[in-house]
């Protein structure tokens, strides 16, 4: 990603992805149901790490930011 901001030359072209709480995912559905509450699956590093994730295992996206 980097190379490529800086105009190098790369093998393919980044892929940026916005996680937009899943709703598509039937995985992030699934857990969503087990975990109801939004305070839980954004203050609870393992639920974090899961959903965040879930996308890069389903497209490999060439990275994950968390805010």
């Amino acid at each position: 990603m980097v190379r490529a901001a800086r105009g190098e030359d790369v093998e393919r072209a980044p892929c940026w992805m916005m996680r937009q709480a899943g709703r598509y995912q039937k995985s992030y559905r699934e857990l969503a149901k087990k975990h109801p509450g939004f305070r839980e699956r954004s203050e609870t590093t393992e639920l974090i790490v899961e959903i965040s994730l879930q996308p890069w295992n389903s497209f490999k996206p060439d990275g994950v930011i968390l805010f």
